[in-house]
C-alpha cells in the first residue's frame, strides 16, 4: 500500500488566509480608486438634466420650492439633479420634500 503525501500537497491555513486576503484586496482596490470625490462629482454632473426637461421655473407654484427640496444645495444655489444655478423660490417636476 502506497502512503499518501497529503501533508505535502495541502495548503496551510495561513496560505489560504493569505490568498483570500490578496483576492479581497484585489477586488476592493478598484472600488477605492474609482470612488474618489472627484470621480463622484464627475458622475453626478453627468446625471444632471436640463432645466427645460424638468419644466423648471424661477417662481414655483405653491409650497414646492427648490429651497424645500431634498436635491437643493443651499450653499451654491444648485441642484443635485438639474444643471446650472437655481432660484431657491423656483421649482420643477423633480421636487422631493426634505426630510
Amino acid at each position: 500500500m502506497k502512503k499518501s503525501n497529503l501533508n505535502e500537497t495541502s495548503l496551510s491555513r495561513r496560505d489560504v488566509l493569505r490568498g483570500a486576503f490578496a483576492v479581497g484586496c484585489g477586488l476592493l482596490l478598484p472600488l477605492a480608486v474609482f470612488s474618489s470625490p472627484a470621480v463622484a462629482a464627475e458622475a453626478a454632473a453627468i446625471k444632471k438634466v436640463s432645466k427645460k426637461s424638468v419644466q423648471y421655473q424661477d417662481h414655483a407654484k405653491g409650497e414646492q420650492k427648490c429651497s424645500g427640496c431634498a436635491n437643493f444645495i443651499a450653499g451654491s444655489n444648485t441642484c443635485q439633479r438639474v444643471k446650472g444655478r437655481v432660484n431657491p423660490d423656483g421649482g420643477c417636476i423633480l421636487w422631493m420634500k426634505k426630510v
